[in-house]
């Protein structure tokens, strides 16, 4: 009878032990799984939204905007982990920027002599980036602090210049006002390249995008064949990944 008893109680310690361990290695499997998905694995991707003011800065008098001039944005950012610290990022985007121009009292340099209420330059670009991240600090599995510095090239798919005039046919109709759209203007780089700065944590970012070329080229029939006088090259913003 004591042997029974002490055979089945050593049965039960050894299902035990082998239950426990099935145990652990469950929950180590389990958290495991967790830890192939979101940003922090090898490779993850995501999409964002963008919003970013231009400020009026390094402009001539004859190339001023004016406050409500900005950049909207919309893409995707691949991420590819090399270490605990150092991630290689790509992103395709599309935005759309908005120039207002200020009117000077010699009439502005883009519509000589054309006396008009408004005046703005819109851009609707195609962005491809590359870049690096830094990681800042333990993130867990969460996107956590980061730095990340890209440099990029984007087509201007669709350039249109917009002039609001004082209009007397549409002053009877109640408006006082006409818009009229201005595309195919072959004084404009529909090229251009730019360096770029996020700060950030988790989902949100600062960033801030300086534009390398000029937005303006020399055009024998614009300007007596010289090119414009350039638009701030700064985009300041804010970024939230989803």
């Amino acid at each position: 009878m004591m042997r029974i008893s002490l055979f089945l109680f050593w049965l039960m310690m050894a299902f035990g032990q082998i239950t426990a361990q099935s145990t652990v290695f469950e929950s180590d499997q389990s958290r495991l799984n967790l830890k192939q998905k979101g940003p922090n694995t090898n490779y993850f991707q995501e999409g964002y939204l963008a919003y970013g003011l231009i400020p009026s800065l390094g402009e001539t008098d004859s190339a001023q905007t004016v406050f409500g001039s900005f950049m909207f944005a919309y893409g995707t950012r691949g991420t590819v982990k090399f270490n605990r610290l150092l991630s290689g990022v790509w992103g395709l985007e599309y935005n759309r920027k908005s120039y207002r121009i200020k009117q000077d009292s010699l009439m502005n340099l883009f519509s000589l002599g054309q006396e008009h209420k408004q005046e703005r330059f819109t851009w609707n670009n195609f962005r491809l980036s590359a870049g690096m991240r830094f990681q800042l600090g333990k993130t867990g599995n969460a996107r956590g602090n980061f730095l990340m510095l890209m440099a990029d090239l984007e087509y201007g798919a669709w350039v249109n210049k917009f002039i609001e005039r004082k209009d007397p046919a549409s002053q009877l109709m109640g408006s006082g006002s006409q818009e009229y759209r201005f595309k195919q203007l072959n004084y404009v780089s529909r090229f251009q390249s730019n360096l770029s700065c996020r700060i950030g944590m988790n989902k949100f970012a600062l960033f801030a995008r300086y534009r390398m070329s000029d937005l303006w080229k020399a055009s024998e029939d614009v300007n007596n064949g010289r090119a414009f006088d350039e638009f701030s090259r700064l985009i300041i913003g804010l970024d939230l990944s989803f």
